[in-house]
């Protein structure tokens, strides 16, 4: 498949040109890679090693035959309200320096947009660089993900004695199999790429302890431990990349285990989507930067926000939760680029409507742009919440809170790296 767009063409890179987009990727993102001699050659490697991945491809963007910047392009498949459907992400976005501001990056996210049309993939995911970006592309905010430093006495001591081990030669399959309950029970969640299952085949300075329940891992830890200081090896931090409960025991001997380390460990860094998460501690107090914030409010996390959404099928989507709700529902959905939500703006050709329930009572009808349809349809948002917002306008406002109660979509989370 070839996009060509005045000067701009897209197509997939061959490996003739990985040393350019090496060198690319290494201009665009110099602080992600260690600067060394070799950082060019380990790049290039890298992408020769992931070529083969089934669930990614290099597409790049080239003027004549020049290479001018480029991306991956993932597949996945994804856990939707309870339905495992088809999804795409897009992630290394690198442009040229010499090329900044003649749409290259705009090229390549609509590259991206109508290949995943043409296979027929209603959802598009990624990492931004930059938020602001790609919300003008029609991207929505996910959910926020919390990130707790806590000393080892937060966690409760549950008294868990067995169930515990370490898994130093690999086994992917009751891995993947724990993993996959988790996805199963968890909106939002992706089978592992093959690229986030190759990083955990090569585990070199993690540990990974697994807990098992009749002989079964029901939850894994994926953690690393490092000195404060270089002065101070005795002290030391655990930073824990990936942790997967699937029962309450589970998660009472990870607590117990990160309980029995602070006779040695000063801090714990965990990140979660679980905005609950600070129920489950002992002290919620963020270490070691204790602060007292306004309403005489302790700080337990830092809050940040990845994963953006953009809905490429809404009405496609939208099959799979009405039925949910009884009420009659006309949404108007705005495409990027267009702001205005009136229909006597002369530009409907920007607006796409569907319907639900058509019949069954009067028609609720429902406005909003794109970005904002994809981060509510994904549930990281409530329709109330918007309308107060003013970023949706609604015939029968009064009817929002009754609707989310009926949808109840739950928030989404995502452990994949691309």
């Amino acid at each position: 498949m070839q996009n060509r767009n005045m000067d701009i063409y897209i197509k997939q890179i061959a490996e003739e040109d990985y040393p350019a987009f090496a060198k690319i990727s290494l201009r665009a993102y110099p602080t992600a890679y260690k600067a060394s001699k070799t950082a060019l050659q380990d790049i290039i490697k890298g992408l020769k090693d992931h070529e083969s991945a089934y669930d990614m491809t290099y597409i790049g963007a080239y003027i004549d035959d020049q290479l001018v910047g480029g991306m991956r392009y993932y597949t996945f498949e994804m856990n939707f309200h309870g339905t495992m459907i088809s999804a795409a992400g897009i992630g290394s976005v690198a442009v040229d320096l010499l090329h900044k501001k003649q749409h290259v990056a705009q090229k390549l996210i609509d590259f991206a947009d109508q290949r995943s049309k043409d296979l027929a993939i209603p959802l598009m995911t990624l990492y931004p660089f930059r938020p602001s970006f790609y919300k003008s592309f029609g991207y929505g905010y996910g959910s926020p993900l919390h990130h707790y430093k806590l000393a080892p006495a937060n966690f409760h001591d549950f008294k868990v004695h067995e169930g515990l081990s370490y898994l130093d030669e690999v086994d992917f399959a009751p891995i993947e199999s724990c993993y996959m309950t988790y996805v199963n029970n968890h909106h939002g969640m992706m089978h592992k790429s093959t690229n986030d299952l190759r990083r955990i085949e090569k585990l070199e300075d993690c540990h990974l302890v697994v807990y098992k329940e009749d002989g079964q891992i029901t939850g894994y830890m994926i953690f690393k431990q490092t000195g404060i200081t270089e002065m101070n090896f005795l002290r030391q931090t655990i930073f824990i990349s990936e942790m997967i409960y699937n029962t309450t025991e589970a998660l009472k001997a990870f607590s117990t285990f990160l309980h029995r380390q602070k006779d040695q460990v000063e801090y714990i860094e965990l990140h979660t989507f679980d905005n609950r998460f600070y129920q489950f501690l002992d002290n919620v107090e963020y270490t070691p930067d204790t602060q007292v914030l306004p309403l005489i409010s302790h700080r337990m996390h830092d809050t940040c926000l990845g994963m953006m959404y953009k809905v490429l099928d809404p009405a496609e989507l939208i099959e799979w939760v009405e039925d949910r709700v009884n009420e009659n529902l006309v949404f108007n959905i705005t495409s990027p680029g267009h702001k205005a939500f009136s229909h006597e703006s002369g530009n409907n050709q920007d607006i796409e409507t569907f319907e639900i329930n058509p019949g069954s009572t009067s028609p609720i009808e429902i406005d909003m742009d794109l970005a904002v349809f994809s981060s509510w349809i994904m549930g990281a948002v409530r329709l109330e919440s918007l309308y107060f917002k003013g970023l949706v306008q609604c015939t029968q406002a009064d009817k929002l809170a009754h609707l989310d109660r009926s949808f109840y979509l739950d928030a989404p989370e995502c452990h994949n790296t691309f």
